[in-house]
């Protein structure tokens, strides 16, 4: 039987994640496609070559912001990296790669901040990339940092959180929309029922070494996948960013 493999991992700076050589601890793993999001590196500067993987494809916003690549072995038909919404397109959030039966999609859905001045543009995200995704016909893989925990297992302190960002009914049920009428579901926690695992965890008070964390790393397939699922889970040993990285594996 053959299978695919992806793998997912916001590494908070691609140089910085080089550097130190973090990324070397998922490459002998990392499958088939390894999705990168939070890559923090300018379109103008050269980005420094991962020679694991044959191809990277990337998308890249301004150094502080998004951009998001894909490394694999597999050459696509075509590449996407815009979905039509101006800001998150010149930030770098999107890519598409796809193949004659399927597409691998990787996402870094914007935060919102704190005061949620920005949780606005994060909704319009949601319903930009429903509207454009939509209109596509084949099966999808959908990776990435969504900023969004889902319910209350997916974080440490649900009860303290309801009305914070990433964790507001307004970017839940966006969220559940998304899933609904993509028709594609949450693989981790189709193969997890009840498991809490965090993806992600804040730098400050010793969060991860405490394991006050969010779940907000997604790995995300199309309902035709969904008998083929072998297995999905989170990588919580492997440090190198506050997030850790995500993978999911199907059979071919």
């Amino acid at each position: 039987m053959n299978r695919m493999r992806i793998t997912s991992w916001n590494i908070n700076g691609y140089r910085n994640c080089l550097k130190r050589d973090f990324l070397s601890r998922i490459l002998h793993n990392a499958g088939d496609f390894l999705c990168l999001q939070e890559m923090k590196i300018s379109k103008e500067k050269n980005i420094p070559v991962c020679s694991f993987y044959e191809y990277m494809f990337t998308n890249l916003g301004d150094s502080a912001h998004g951009g998001v690549a894909i490394l694999t072995n597999q050459k696509p038909i075509k590449t996407v990296d815009k979905i039509g919404h101006n800001r998150f397109d010149e930030e770098g959030r999107f890519l598409l790669l796809e193949y004659p039966d399927f597409e691998i999609i990787t996402l870094y859905i914007p935060h919102g901040n704190r005061d949620k001045r920005d949780l606005q543009y994060k909704l319009e995200c949601f319903e930009n990339l429903i509207f454009y995704l939509s209109q596509r016909n084949k099966p999808k893989i959908i990776v990435g940092d969504f900023n969004i925990a889902i319910n209350d297992l997916d974080l440490c302190r649900a009860k303290a959180n309801q009305n914070n960002t990433m964790f507001t009914m307004a970017e839940r049920q966006v969220f559940a929309s998304f899933l609904n009428k993509l028709n594609i579901f949450d693989v981790f926690r189709f193969i997890n029922k009840d498991t809490k695992k965090y993806t992600w965890w804040p730098y400050a008070y010793n969060a991860r070494q405490r394991n006050i964390g969010w779940r907000i790393d997604y790995t995300l397939s199309d309902i035709f996948f969904k008998e083929h699922i072998v297995h999905a889970d989170i990588a919580t040993d492997v440090m190198g960013s506050d997030h850790c990285p995500i993978w999911m594996e199907i059979s071919l």
